[in-house]
């Protein structure tokens, strides 16, 4: 959508190795099998106690941000031997929370 608007802005040159259009591909297009993961909600909060990553675990609730990274961690089995950057951005630090978290 952020691409059609600066189409229509004139501004469709505005990073144009980064800058395209694009839309969803099937799980079975890309070779990817689908994976029920079923955890409680205790084990995902031991999970995120364990790794010392409490800030997700705000007031007794765990924030979005830790359930992305539990089942990140999941899915992508990820060990500890394994480094993972989450280099994703945003307006908000992970210090001050985001929009939405409890």
């Amino acid at each position: 959508m952020l691409t059609t608007i600066r189409k229509k802005l004139g501004l469709y040159k505005w990073n144009a190795k980064l800058d395209a259009e694009v839309s969803s591909a099937s799980f079975e297009s890309i070779g990817i099998k689908k994976r029920i993961v079923n955890k409680t909600e205790s084990e995902l909060k031991n999970w995120l106690l364990k790794g010392n990553l409490d800030l997700f675990f705000k007031s007794g609730f765990i924030t979005k941000k830790g359930m992305e990274f539990y089942f990140s961690a999941q899915l992508l089995e990820i060990r500890p031997e394994h480094a993972v950057l989450d280099a994703a951005g945003g307006a908000f630090g992970l210090s001050q929370g985001s929009p939405g978290e409890p």
